[in-house]
């Protein structure tokens, strides 16, 4: 099923079930702890089609030096790749098979109660983006001259400036980084972990949470698994992962859904479920290898088996069904998402940007028929039109993360339709909407406005509607 499985590789004890699992999953990227040399030689021959993102914890762990001094760090860390991937040289492996990792899970939020100190808060927090972005701004720029990939950030659950439950990401102070990032093709790395109740569980603040970064850039899910420790703090140590509270068939259940929701996002290149066999017992709980054969059964099951969850909803999605009877009021329409309006129709522009987190749920506006369902990198990314034809016009949403509809589908007013991105020609979360005023069999209308394709303004057609019948 999914081509994004990798492997988190420690080989503490060398077994032979590991590299069998290994050679049957054939993982696309491999993430190993602490390699010597003739190690990761072994992994680089055997799967020759793999990425292998080494990671060394004498290195990784430096976060008060991170904090300090981000930018000597950084320098440190390029020095150290620079000769680590010398080495590797040396031993007859390319460099382009490699991503670095560095440093682990630094601090991204504020200690600082802000409801009782908002400046001391906000201070903290400007503090708190600057250094990441200086120390990531040197390592993406000091590595790539080097033609050496990295993965940046490495940030823990809840990033960035996860304050509470419902705490969204912000991301805006990253912005600088986006450049260097698909110049030299280093990968924005998170990590997400789920509590005993499953992935959907918080969905959106602890798993799902890489959907918030509003910018086309290629993403790695570091670190992913079950940690009672996201609900449960006061937890033993050898008691926080996925073998104390879950079986080995929902364990896998688990993983293979996950990845079938990122499958749905093009921007995630892998996932590493943490982790395969373990340096000491304080995580051993957490070893996958015991759920690998529950593991490799569920990979063949057809992804959209695997959806019970969709991206930034904790609940369960609306499934497109043919509708029995047409909506009553087929004429009260209903917005596709209730947002500030962040660019509105004319000039150069032929519908309106309505501003949202990635992730959002759109709607579709009346009943109406999926004319059209696809994918514009350079423009609209994700879109989906859909013909109305009581109203004779086409309504059309773009930069989706995620279409939950497909072409020929019946929808009626008010069912889900996918969810907002950052997909195609965007420089920010946000969904493009149109409407398109066509005749009795779908063709556009002509010359009712100075666009194409039967365009109007949305908010002035909606509202027109709005007088005569109301709103949903």
């Amino acid at each position: 099923m999914q081509n994004k499985f990798g492997v988190y590789l420690v080989n503490t004890h060398d077994k032979a079930e590991t590299w069998d699992y290994m050679s049957k999953l054939n993982p696309n990227a491999i993430r190993i702890l602490d390699p010597s040399v003739s190690l990761v030689k072994r992994v680089y021959d055997m799967f020759p089609n793999a990425l292998i993102f080494p990671r060394y914890w004498a290195i990784s762990e430096n976060q008060e030096e991170y904090q300090r001094n981000p930018i000597g760090l950084a320098n440190q860390h390029v020095e150290f790749w620079k000769n680590t991937i010398t080495e590797y040289a040396k031993a007859g492996m390319d460099k382009d098979r490699f991503v670095t990792v560095s440093t682990n899970e630094p601090r991204i939020y504020s200690d600082v109660d802000r409801n009782k100190d908002y400046s001391g808060w906000r201070k903290d927090m400007d503090n708190i983006y600057r250094y990441n972005l200086e120390y990531n701004l040197t390592l993406a720029n000091g590595l790539g001259k080097q033609g050496i990939k990295s993965c940046l950030f490495n940030f823990s659950t809840g990033n960035p400036a996860n304050l509470k439950d419902d705490e969204p990401s912000y991301w805006g102070w990253a912005l600088p980084l986006v450049e260097p990032t698909n110049r030299y093709g280093h990968y924005w790395t998170v990590h997400e972990y789920f509590p005993r109740g499953g992935i959907k569980e918080l969905w959106g603040w602890l798993c799902g949470r890489w959907a918030s970064i509003p910018f086309d850039v290629p993403i790695v899910i570091g670190e992913f698994s079950l940690d009672r420790f996201t609900t449960e703090p006061s937890v033993n140590q050898q008691q926080r992962g996925w073998q104390s509270v879950m079986s080995k068939q929902q364990f896998a259940i688990e993983i293979n859904s996950y990845l079938a929701h990122v499958e749905l996002d093009p921007r995630v290149k892998t996932v590493f479920p943490f982790l395969l066999d373990y340096a000491d017992n304080r995580w051993a709980s957490f070893d996958v290898l015991p759920a690998r054969n529950e593991i490799l059964k569920e990979k063949q099951v057809d992804y959209e088996t695997y959806l019970p969850v969709i991206i930034n909803t904790g609940q369960q999605p609306e499934k497109p069904t043919v509708p029995e009877e047409p909506t009553k009021d087929i004429y009260r329409l209903k917005w596709p998402v209730l947002a500030p309006i962040t660019q509105f129709f004319g000039g150069t522009h032929e519908g309106l940007d309505i501003g949202v987190q990635s992730g959002t749920p759109i709607y579709a506006i009346s009943d109406g028929d999926v004319a059209w369902v696809d994918f514009e990198k350079n423009g609209y990314g994700n879109y989906v039109r859909i013909w109305h034809k009581h109203l004779k016009v086409h309504s059309f949403v773009g930069h989706c993360s995620v279409i939950v509809v497909k072409q020929g589908d019946r929808v009626k007013k008010g069912q889900l339709l996918g969810y907002s991105g950052n997909t195609g020609n965007s420089t920010g979360s946000h969904i493009h909407w149109e409407i398109r005023l066509a005749d009795s069999n779908g063709v556009y209308l002509p010359n009712v406005s100075s666009f194409t394709n039967g365009r109007v303004d949305p908010l002035t057609y909606f509202y027109a509607l709005d007088a005569i019948y109301g709103h949903d």
